[in-house]
């Protein structure tokens, strides 16, 4: 009796943690696309295979049908990717930063000096501090390389192949 009481209550115990995990992961991704659509990743990604079918002048059923999804319906295919390499707090916390005036002056900026070698943004002493806190958080060390990582994107390119290349 003793030990099916052991067991019960370890199976109860791991049914909880699992379900704490789930619920974890789901808030985690949530945070992810929050974070996706602050950086516009969607259109961004679009935007790139527009520009490079335009430049071959082809395409592929598969990149037409990429193209032809919402920005946020690429943005949650891919954000499991994302998710996977970072916690729920560093995921808000990039989020967080991202969809601040500071994070969206500093992707605006950006976008617009996409290809200019050496630049940096146009900020007051004030936002130059407050993106340096944030860029020496474990959160900003991970928004600094989590897009261009090449782990990620062979990831979410499988995620993207996977919904997209029916």
């Amino acid at each position: 009796m003793y030990h099916r009481r052991r067991f019960l209550s370890a199976s109860l115990s791991l049914a909880v943690f699992a379900a704490a995990r789930a619920h974890e992961a789901k808030d985690t991704i949530a945070e992810v696309r929050r974070y996706l659509r602050a950086i516009l990743f969607g259109d961004t990604l679009q935007g790139g295979i527009r520009t490079a079918n335009a430049r071959k002048g082809q395409s592929s059923p598969f990149l037409d049908r990429v193209l032809a999804a919402s920005a946020q319906e690429i943005e949650a295919t891919v954000a499991p990717a994302f998710a996977a390499r970072v916690t729920f707090d560093e995921a808000r916390a990039i989020a967080d930063f991202m969809s601040s005036p500071l994070g969206q002056k500093v992707m605006a900026q950006g976008r617009e000096h996409l290809h200019e070698a050496g630049w940096t943004p146009d900020l007051s002493q004030a936002e130059k501090s407050e993106l340096e806190s944030f860029e020496q958080t474990p959160a900003g060390q991970l928004a600094a390389d989590l897009t261009r990582n090449a782990e990620v994107q062979a990831a979410y390119f499988d995620l993207l192949k996977k919904k997209y290349a029916k």
